[in-house]
């Protein structure tokens, strides 16, 4: 472990939590993983910019 510490520069807490978190899981199931996050996150993003021109019309209306 060590020397995969050294090689990729990253602390051994930072791959102690890794192996607690994700040790037990294949690499597929990774990959699995990875890519539900990343489309989770472009979701989030897809909702975030409609609603926040939602609110921003609301508001301005309720001015005038």
């Amino acid at each position: 472990m060590v020397e995969l510490v050294c090689k990729y520069s990253f602390s051994q807490n930072a791959l102690y939590h890794w192996r607690a978190k994700y040790g037990e899981i294949e690499a597929s199931a990774l990959r699995r993983l990875k890519m539900l996050k990343e489309e989770n996150r472009r979701l989030k993003k897809a909702y975030a910019n409609p609603s926040t021109g939602h609110a921003a019309l609301r508001g301005a209306l309720e001015k005038g």
